[in-house]
């Protein structure tokens, strides 16, 4: 009982009434939304090292102009590749943690209302 008002007292609305258990694993197993932002965090991360490496091929390094065969360092194109890496991989962590505080927040949901 102490433990039902520390919680109130703290801000959670704890029930008396319980959920079964199979309504509790449903919920905990519902992560659909989950899946496909973790999905789409992976898409993005393939997609920009794809593009990552064309451009340090395309980019970075660049044909000598009248000299053929001859490539030469574009430090430009090598910092727009940088940039396309770094903001893959931001983007990828992000989606990637926002799915994981979803899941652990109905996690946590779930063992409240046990």
């Amino acid at each position: 009982m102490e433990n039902n008002n520390i919680m109130n007292d703290m801000g959670f609305d704890i029930k008396e009434e319980s959920k079964s258990q199979e309504q509790t694993a449903q919920e905990i197993d519902n992560n659909s939304a989950e899946n496909t932002l973790i999905t789409i965090a992976t898409i993005t991360l393939v997609i920009g090292i794809i593009a990552a490496v064309v451009m340090l091929f395309t980019v970075c390094f660049v044909p000598k102009y009248g000299d053929h065969g001859r490539t030469v360092f574009n430090p430009t194109g090598f910092g727009m590749t940088c940039g396309v890496v770094i903001s893959t991989l931001i983007s990828w962590a992000a989606l990637k943690v926002f799915a994981n505080i979803s899941i652990t927040l109905k996690q946590i949901k779930a063992k409240l209302s046990k």
